[in-house]
């Protein structure tokens, strides 16, 4: 397997895994540093280049929740300017939280059914639904596609052209609920 041109995956020397994904199984599973993408899954797959732009984006992806009901969270205490976009094919329940100094510029909810977000006042917060209004915009949660045809390079494409920004960073899993994007370690 390959990843996507400029990216590299959270390891060095990963290989990829029998059914073709590039996760690091180290200690609990986590991505192996640098992530700035810490998240509470088995399947995490994550990818990550230097940023083009003064304002970095990362994606976060999930297919559903499960267990616990359809509820997510993302604390952002990475301190260089951002905007996040939040992935999930089935309805989620998003909670966002910032630490002082963290720089969140935006919030993109991105899927084939509407989400909603709770995040601190004042960030501004765009939605794009599939097939919604004529768009067809993707909902995913690893790379380079996961099984029932969610097309990943489709996602990063439009949430690329909805924020004016170029991908800085992709993390995803199936079933997460919670995630991290800290400073570069």
């Amino acid at each position: 397997m390959t990843w996507p041109e400029g990216f590299l995956p959270f390891a060095e020397d990963l290989e990829a895994d029998d059914d073709g994904s590039c996760v690091d199984e180290g200690p609990a599973g986590l991505p192996a540093p640098p992530a700035p993408v810490d998240a509470a899954c088995g399947d995490f797959t994550s990818y990550k280049k230097a940023a083009e732009d003064a304002t970095e984006l990362h994606i976060i992806g999930i297919h559903e929740r499960g267990e616990g009901g359809p509820k997510a969270s993302v604390h952002v205490s990475r301190t260089s300017e951002l905007v996040l976009a939040l992935s999930s094919y089935a309805f989620t329940q998003w909670t966002v939280t910032v630490d002082p100094g963290a720089q969140l510029k935006g919030i993109v909810l991105v899927g084939h059914q509407p989400s909603r977000v709770s995040a601190p006042a004042g960030i501004p917060i765009k939605t794009a639904i599939y097939n919604k209004d004529g768009s067809r915009i993707e909902a995913a949660y690893t790379w380079p596609n996961a099984p029932g045809g969610v097309d990943t390079p489709d996602l990063i494409r439009s949430v690329e052209e909805i924020t004016g920004t170029g991908m800085t960073s992709f993390g995803g899993c199936r079933d997460g609920d919670s995630f991290t994007v800290v400073d570069d370690r």
